[in-house]
């Protein structure tokens, strides 16, 4: 996932340094214009003229926000932007001394729960969850979704599921027999122990399936709610010439990194520079997915917009420093309307991958 860590003074910049160097995934650092970038990962750290503008930006392009400031200033910046919350980002915010570490916004779907308990753990601040479900300590149907990639359909039935788990009510878990991968997810399901053959009559239900089976909204029942599979966006960049093996190989070893095999991709996308390339051609074609590829230009424009780090090597290439996050980020644009990295950029044998999941 991309993160993107803020801060508003020269103490709160402090413990960005730390957090940057501490957290698995680099986040991109931003602060303002009168903090150097000494002691920062120079190709993740940007200053900022204001404030609001970079939060601003932040909020579109980033999978989660670490804000190093006081819960009130991030309050009032993000409440205009807020659109959904099954595509609003992950939003975490931490005190200056970092003692405390609150999530404050997509708890469930977006993962700040979890990624406000990892980030806590390796600072040793502590953790601070508001939400009900958790505080109860029951498995809430978004946050399932949340964690294995679901999408929860229709909105409105969250509440109406969650409220139900809270009142001491049974949910009963199904996967329509038409579920892709429907074994992965019974497995993850009797994992959560929210599989449990009893609770199929009762009046509340959460059930897997495929896009494709959902009806239409007016004719959902009312104690139902839907868990979709996001679709798999595999980027791609690659030497030239190379062998279909490897890039079936890089992407074996990049699902495997997310908890998934290469079946789970729905589309490839890389640079127009490589439409003749066979190794990526068969390995579609193998698995059975679209490729599309784009032009430098447009990959750009995707660069641009969502600070993605370049490689001059490959741009004197290619045509564009960074394909495979950029690819990825491009096929989506057309698919669907909530993004989410799964694995950043990543470099195998001759391939370079990135996962992206959208709905």
């Amino acid at each position: 996932m991309r993160i993107a860590l803020l801060a508003l003074t020269i103490r709160g910049a402090e413990l960005a340094r730390q957090v940057q160097r501490l957290l698995p995934e680099v986040p991109d650092v931003y602060v303002p214009e009168k903090i150097v970038p000494e002691g920062f990962e120079v190709k993740h750290f940007f200053n900022f003229p204001k404030f609001r503008e970079a939060f601003s930006g932040c909020f579109t392009h980033y999978d989660v926000m670490i804000c190093i400031m006081a819960a009130g200033i991030v309050v009032r910046t993000m409440a205009p932007l807020l659109r959904n919350k099954l595509t609003d980002p992950a939003v975490i915010v931490c005190d200056e001394q970092g003692r405390f570490a609150i999530s404050l916004l997509s708890g469930h779907v977006g993962g700040a729960n979890f990624l406000t308990r990892q980030l806590a753990e390796v600072i040793g601040a502590q953790p601070v969850i508001t939400t009900a479900t958790d505080i109860a300590g029951k498995v809430a149907p978004d946050a399932f979704a949340g964690q294995m990639a679901l999408h929860p359909w229709p909105k409105r039935q969250i509440k109406v599921l969650n409220s139900a788990l809270l009142d001491g009510e049974k949910i009963g878990y199904q996967a329509s027999p038409h579920l892709p991968h429907r074994e992965f997810y019974l497995d993850k399901l009797a994992e959560y122990k929210l599989l449990d053959e009893q609770e199929q009559e009762c009046p509340y239900q959460v059930i897997l399936c495929a896009k494709e089976e959902l009806p239409e909204e007016e004719e959902v029942p009312p104690q139902t709610l839907y868990l979709v599979p996001n679709r798999l966006i595999a980027g791609l960049g690659c030497r030239k010439g190379v062998d279909k093996a490897l890039v079936h190989s890089a992407l074996e070893q990049a699902c495997k990194s997310i908890g998934r095999d290469v079946s789970f991709i729905d589309a490839m996308a890389s640079v127009s520079i490589k439409d003749h390339e066979e190794g990526l051609l068969a390995t579609a074609q193998e698995l059975n997915v679209p490729i599309h590829f784009y032009e430098p230009k447009v990959l750009e424009q995707q660069i641009d917009a969502f600070h993605l780090l370049q490689s001059d090597f490959v741009k004197s290439k290619v045509g564009v420093g960074n394909v495979c996050e950029a690819a990825a980020l491009r096929e989506a644009v057309g698919s669907g309307t909530g993004v989410r990295f799964a694995l950043l950029k990543t470099k195998y044998e001759q391939v370079t991958v990135a996962l992206l999941w959208y709905w």
